[in-house]
């Protein structure tokens, strides 16, 4: 495909949908069976998962993992 790769995600944030929460993405992220080591979070630039995007870091560090910037 010209070059480019397909990547698909394992986790959808669900913040861009009408009434979603910081709670609500936390538990899409980190309370389903998806989060593991390798997992691809699909996020959105919407006011909620920006919001949650500092939290989802933290959580992602205090699991014992890492993110794509730390490494």
């Amino acid at each position: 495909m010209n070059g480019l790769a397909v990547v698909r995600w394992t986790i959808d944030t669900g913040g861009y949908k009408i009434h979603s929460t910081v709670d609500q993405v936390l538990y899409n992220v980190f309370d389903r069976p998806f989060f593991n080591s390798g997992a691809i979070i699909l996020m959105h630039d919407d006011h909620t998962d920006m919001q949650a995007l500092p939290l989802i870091i933290k959580g992602i560090r205090a699991r014992g993992y890492a993110t794509g910037v730390d490494g």
